[in-house]
């Protein structure tokens, strides 16, 4: 999943850890912290702060591009393969695939529940009200239903409020059949499914930046609507299984 996102709270959170211990908590630094927020806000302004007429010929805005992978696989009830509970096999994999990635110079690392709360939070209260209508407002609604970063032993979750789907949604979505619409916070979405790829793209195909002829040099993911999530489903299936098929369709080939 690769989106756009105008959210500055771990930026922020880096910018105050960095502060030495003798300046922390002073007049100058709270001031310092206050200014620079209110500057990332300013700067996210929906539709653009500016037009860029010079490199990219596009709205410019403030934000940070980020890719997340989810790695699942359908387990019919609580099958164990190989001696290894779902769970396990899971760690297993995401283990070996951020391993994989460092080798290659990505960082990666592996969210916990209140990270992937705080993602899927924004995407379904995309324009919450019940604090009010002001940007300040939305941002303290996210604050307040922060998924805890840890978990009292004995909680309940439905009883402690800790229930991850159930906070998730603080608003009751609704759909259009007819124009296959999905309303969040009356907020439209649609979800638009391309047909699959037969070759594999390029380095920065998406979202590397191109020429795009004349002066323009921006990436293919800049020139989509703003707050635009791009998923791409990755299936990944065993060498034998794949050489079994292939062969399966050379036999089926022979007249």
């Amino acid at each position: 999943y690769a989106q756009d996102e105008a959210d500055w709270t771990d930026y922020l959170n880096v910018l105050r850890d960095y502060i030495q211990p003798r300046a922390q908590g002073s007049a100058f630094s709270d001031f310092y912290l206050r200014f620079f927020a209110h500057h990332l806000r300013a700067i996210t302004k929906p539709g653009g702060l500016f037009d860029d007429t010079t490199v990219t010929r596009l709205p410019w805005r403030g934000q940070t591009r980020r890719v997340r992978m989810v790695v699942y696989r359908r387990a019919p009830g609580a099958s164990h393969r190989r001696g290894q509970s779902p769970e396990q096999a899971l760690a297993t994999v995401c283990d070996r695939l951020a391993g994989g990635l460092a080798n290659a110079g990505v960082k990666a690392r592996r969210l916990g529940a209140a990270d992937i709360h705080a993602w899927l939070l924004r995407w379904f209260n995309p324009n919450p009200s019940l604090l009010g209508a002001t940007a300040a407002d939305r941002e303290r609604f996210y604050q307040l239903a922060a998924y805890p970063e840890e978990a009292n032993e004995g909680d309940v979750e439905l009883a402690s409020s800790t229930d991850f789907s159930q906070r998730l949604f603080f608003g009751q979505p609704r759909s259009d059949v007819t124009n296959g619409i999905w309303f969040f916070d009356n907020m439209p979405h649609r979800v638009m499914v391309l047909d699959r790829l037969r070759t594999p793209p390029t380095t920065g195909h998406l979202t590397g930046e191109t020429r795009k002829g004349g002066d323009a040099c921006n990436a293919l993911f800049d020139q989509m609507p703003e707050d635009t999530v791009m998923c791409l489903t990755l299936v990944a299936t065993p060498q034998d299984a794949l050489e079994a098929h292939l062969n399966y369709l050379g036999k089926k080939a022979v007249g």
